[in-house]
């Protein structure tokens, strides 16, 4: 059997590769290819390949096709437990602390017992730090820790602010300032509380001498004996050592005299006071601008006049300057004059008007001591008198009425004249057309009741 040697190139993979085989005719050859005669290509994973150029991780397979990696591997890959010879813990589950035994299996326990801690726990690891105590209870830590009668020694410091109990007898050394509330001296006299500066109270106390003081609120002074000099006035003395009359001191506000004798006051005010005899007790005469008259004589009898509103009973009054009186009678036995350009007369609202209906002779209504008629427009014949009644409770039988043709209508054609009864007057009017001819004019006739008596 011949034998030969020639290179060959596996296509699929671009391997070429030194071939040296012997053979029959008709026989197979058997190839070997070292691994550095692989130059190109990927060995898939059904010739025992990973079927992938590059891997980093762990490598999982996935059956022919190309295996995959990962950085870490699932936990759902993972079965069984890893035993403490390969460096796993034995177990499939442990909860507390730890602890190995050697080749078997770990174990778990949820605190570490006392026999398996050895040396000293430091302070930063939250220990002690020593190995020996003192006194019993708690551990004693740093803030706020509860000491129960414990032996302090001589702390190098520290602060007492909440502390009770010390005996000051023997507990402290030194004297207390005042500063910090004690009294800065190690001795005392008289007995009882301690004497502090504000608002102490002293039970009989001998103050020697004080350099001052205020007794406002002191009480139990002997005046006779422990008072020297007089007490001014602005002190709320009398400023005198003299006195005289009886009773109560008299201050200068509000004071009640009985019976005093006042002198001559070189002022006062009286306004309030009451008992004065007006015949001897006053002198001069009180002017108006006081409430006085001003006048030491009167007339007449009964109150006072007063300027505004006074009432006057049958006065006589002799030129008086009235201004505007207001009065519901006058009797006069002289004349009443006017020397003024408003005359005598009636004031506003002392007339009215009133205006005929149907005819001349119709009556008409007018409860007003002087006012205005506007007579019917009806003919008035020449030389006729046609006449009506003007009902006016103001007028009384014995007054006169005055009668005015005041306007509307021929001027000087009218003769006008009244006779008065109680409430009534009968007012004539007469055509005296000098032309002889009927008149039919709405005339104005303006009246004036005049109070009038017979006797």
């Amino acid at each position: 059997m011949p034998s030969d040697s020639y290179t060959l190139t596996i296509s699929s993979l671009g391997i070429p590769a030194t071939h040296a085989s012997t053979h029959t005719s008709g026989g197979t050859d058997a190839i070997s290819i070292n691994a550095s005669q692989v130059t190109a290509g990927t060995l898939p994973v059904t010739r025992g390949g990973t079927g992938a150029a590059t891997l980093t991780g762990y490598v999982k397979g996935t059956g022919t096709t190309a295996m995959t990696a990962s950085a870490t591997v699932p936990v759902a890959d993972i079965s069984g437990t890893l035993p403490v010879a390969n460096g796993g813990t034995g177990a499939a589950t442990l909860t507390g602390y730890v602890k190995a035994n050697g080749t078997t299996v770990m174990t778990a326990s949820a605190s570490v017992p006392v026999g398996d801690i050895s040396g000293t726990l430091s302070v930063a690891n939250g220990g002690t730090g020593v190995t020996s105590s003192t006194g019993s209870g708690n551990n004693v830590l740093s803030t706020s820790p509860t000491l129960v009668t414990p032996i302090l020694g001589t702390p190098t410091s520290g602060t007492l602010t909440s502390c009770t109990g010390l005996p000051l007898s023997t507990g402290v050394t030194g004297t207390l300032l005042v500063a910090n509330g004690g009294t800065g001296v190690t001795s005392s006299t008289g007995t009882g509380s301690t004497v502090l500066s504000t608002s102490p109270t002293l039970v009989t106390p001998i103050l020697g001498t004080p350099t001052s003081g205020t007794l406002t609120s002191c009480t139990g002074l002997p005046l006779t004996t422990g008072v020297t000099g007089t007490l001014p006035v602005a002190n709320g003395g009398t400023g005198v050592t003299s006195s005289t009359g009886s009773g109560n001191n008299v201050l200068s506000t509000s004071p009640v005299l009985v019976t005093p004798a006042l002198g001559t006051p070189s002022s006062g005010t009286l306004t309030s006071c009451t008992g004065l005899p007006l015949t001897s007790g006053v002198t001069g005469t009180l002017l108006v601008a006081n409430g006085g008259t001003g006048v030491t004589s009167s007339t007449g009898s009964g109150n006072n006049v007063l300027s505004t509103s006074p009432t006057l009973v049958t006065p006589t009054l002799t030129t008086p300057v009235l201004g505007v009186a207001t009065a519901t009678s006058l009797a006069a036995t002289g004349a009443i004059t006017s020397s003024g350009t408003a005359g005598i007369g009636y004031a506003t609202n002392a007339g009215g008007t009133v205006t005929q209906l149907t005819s001349k002779a119709t009556p008409v209504t007018l409860n007003k001591i002087c006012g205005q008629i506007t007579m019917d427009a009806a003919s008035l014949a020449h030389d006729t008198v046609v006449s009506f009644v003007l009902n006016n409770t103001t007028i009384a039988a014995g007054d006169v009425l005055i009668l005015n043709h005041l306007s509307v209508g021929s001027v000087g054609r009218y003769m006008l004249n009244a006779q008065c009864a109680a409430n009534s007057a009968t007012i004539n009017v007469k055509n005296a057309n000098p032309n002889s001819g009927a008149l039919a004019e709405a005339i104005v006739i303006a009246f004036v009741v005049i109070k009038a008596v017979s006797a």
